[in-house]
């Protein structure tokens, strides 16, 4: 949901054109042939203009973002999303002269968003400094530095002066005044012998997050904690979602807009604050709504995945989304970007063949809710549990045709196929006449990207058949049934 709108310059030239691969593109006039120029042959003109427009008369103009998720949470919070926005800090230098907007991300962004009133969202990290850096105390045991220690307890701000650092004491940053947890550093939570943070840490926590609530207002935090940071030894974060929480209502007219994550709750938790599932999904559906954090790759830039192909594919990720959304959850997709803002040629693909498949699918996963029954086949019946706060990605047998999700929208139903079956047939068990979760009669199946399709009700359930050649996607396939 960090992408929530788009930028263009006010006052430059753009075009919608359409381009040699039979698609329509909005871009910089001034930057067609660099972008689209490849597209064309001796044969074939490379694009077509259609129209032309200034930023300006862009402005507001809607688009449908690439997962419903993010539109969802914009609705939810009354907040308009997903249009063109306007600033002179956009340039043609480069990529289309259209730029994502994600007010989180930068000062340019965070700008735009205050003045489109733009969705807002904060992730917050910092509690576990405490711990984290407690290997910042230790010292080389091998080598030309052995027993020289690291930086925790020796670099003070007086060491800065003349330096690119001078004024900032490091150990601010270290918070390493203290004695070592008595287990490996890196445990997520605060179990017996973990070193119990001080009274003036929690204090520089808690005005630390609150100064950012009451600077930005943002819309969305996420605490990357079990439950909130410091649960259960302090109170510190549930003071913080407190005054967050209250501080929003006064704002919203005793309305509250605004939502919190937390990993690792209790059912008593999923009342107050969003679950957060980090680099999984639950096995089963959920009353309430909940979330999924996941990534292409690890999650900040790491060239390996890129050499080695460690990337999730397309249909991994789009049979993760089908999975969650079934079970009333949303997907938070990050694409982790190299250090000059750009993404690589295979996460480019990625998202390519994501957005093919959306463009068939879409009406099965925007605007839909839970049905009856989350799914059913081998996967709903030998799932992979959650391990902590998540991370049970790749632990589970692959799909097979008889592994299906369902999502409902007003009285359709969507059975997402997570494979193509070699004789051409679906059986469709939930729907079988007399096992009580569908009762209406069905009228009509369709297969999404290639039309109706024939089926009839046996004792089994609903038999579909599908058409040889047709089809519309690789990645899986949807029937919408009515």
């Amino acid at each position: 949901p960090s992408n929530v709108a788009l930028c263009v310059n006010p006052v430059e030239s753009y075009a919608k054109v359409k381009a040699a691969d039979g698609k329509v593109y909005y871009m910089a006039e001034a930057l067609l042939d660099t972008v689209l120029g490849r597209l064309g042959s001796e044969e074939v003109k490379a694009y077509e203009v259609l129209e032309r427009y200034t930023g300006q008369e862009l402005e507001y103009k809607e688009y449908e973002p690439l997962f419903a998720c993010s539109a969802a949470v914009a609705e939810k919070q009354r907040k308009k999303g997903y249009y063109v926005t306007c600033d002179s800090y956009v340039t043609l230098t480069d990529g289309t002269g259209v730029v994502h907007i994600a007010p989180a991300f930068g000062e340019d962004d965070a700008n735009v968003g205050r003045k489109y009133d733009l969705p807002f969202g904060v992730s917050i990290h910092s509690s576990h400094a405490w711990t984290w850096y407690e290997t910042s105390q230790g010292a080389d045991k091998t080598g030309p530095y052995a027993g020289i220690p690291y930086d925790a307890r020796v670099v003070t701000k007086e060491d800065g002066k003349g330096k690119w650092w001078e004024g900032y004491d490091p150990q601010e940053l270290y918070v390493q005044n203290h004695s070592l947890s008595g287990h490996i550093w890196n445990v997520w939570d605060w179990p017996q012998g973990t070193s119990v943070p001080t009274q003036k840490y929690y204090d520089n926590f808690f005005n630390r997050t609150v100064d950012m609530i009451n600077r930005y207002n943002p819309d969305l935090v996420y605490f990357d904690d079990s439950v909130l940071p410091f649960w259960p030894i302090n109170d510190t974060g549930l003071d913080v979602v407190s005054h967050y929480y209250n501080r929003n209502m006064r704002l919203n007219g005793g309305r509250l807009d605004a939502v919190v994550f937390g990993k690792k709750l209790q059912p008593e938790h999923k009342k107050a604050i969003v679950w957060d599932v980090e680099k999984g999904v639950p096995p089963t559906g959920q009353p309430e709504a909940w979330q999924t954090c996941t990534c292409l790759g690890n999650w900040h830039y790491d060239r390996s995945c890129y050499v080695d192909n460690w990337y999730k594919s397309a249909q991994t990720v789009v049979h993760m989304l089908i999975d969650i959304v079934s079970k009333n959850g949303n997907m938070l997709l990050s694409v982790p970007i190299k250090g000059d803002g750009t993404i690589d040629d295979k996460e480019e693909k990625i998202l390519e063949d994501i957005a093919a498949w959306m463009d068939i699918n879409k009406e099965a996963i925007f605007g839909t809710r839970p049905w009856a029954v989350f799914g059913e086949g081998p996967s709903t019946e030998n799932a992979a549990p959650l391990d902590g706060p998540g991370f049970n990605e790749g632990k589970n047998v692959p799909y097979t045709p008889s592994d299906i999700r369902f999502v409902k929208k007003g009285d359709i139903i969507y059975a997402h196929v997570l494979a193509w079956p070699d004789n051409n047939e679906v059986i469709i068990k939930s729907l079988a006449p007399g096992n009580g979760l569908h009762t209406a009669g069905i009228k009509r199946v369709e297969l999404l990207g290639a039309g109706k399709v024939s089926h009839k009700l046996s004792a089994d359930g609903l038999v579909v058949k599908l058409p040889r050649g047709k089809r519309p996607n690789d990645i899986s396939f949807v029937l919408k049934i009515s």
